[in-house]
């Protein structure tokens, strides 16, 4: 189950929904909330980073957290847009670090497709240390396998 609250804490209508850990993804709407968007007149990410840290650190450990964000400027009435190297450069690479974090969920489809958003950020989204890890061990699996299958065959 997913839910999508808005970035202010607490989210007045799922906060409790969510402290009950039924939530497998929370996809925070990072937009048209000032107090905690990307403040894009002075391309700082200072709020929204603050707000990600709070989440983040809140979630549940079986909750994945995705940045919701607006596909373009024009997409979200009160601001939030991020340019995507501004993304790319000032956000993506603390986020990443963060152990529950899930990825980008965009806001929506009819502006991603005009404004050729995700195109610009996907190669940058995902988390290639988690990839790594779950390849080694993936690895060390498979070799533990083939050993015990040689030492007791069926």
């Amino acid at each position: 189950m997913s839910s999508a609250p808005q970035c202010v804490m607490p989210d007045h209508y799922l906060d409790k929904a969510i402290k009950t850990g039924l939530f497998d993804y929370i996809l925070v709407q990072f937009y048209n909330n000032p107090p905690c968007q990307y403040d894009q007149t002075n391309s700082d990410a200072t709020l929204l980073l603050q707000s990600w840290n709070a989440w983040t650190s809140l979630a549940l450990p079986n909750n994945t957290v995705f940045m919701g964000l607006p596909a373009a400027p024009d997409a979200s009435y009160s601001g939030g847009y991020i340019p995507p190297d501004d993304l790319i450069s000032k956000v993506l690479p603390i986020i990443k670090l963060t152990s529950n974090y899930g990825g980008v969920m965009l806001w929506d489809r009819v502006h991603d497709v005009g404004n050729d958003y995700s195109n610009q950020i996907k190669g940058y989204v995902k988390r290639y240390v988690l990839r790594f890890v779950t390849q080694v061990s993936e690895a060390i699996v498979g070799s533990i396998s083939a050993a015990l299958n040689s030492m007791f065959p069926n």
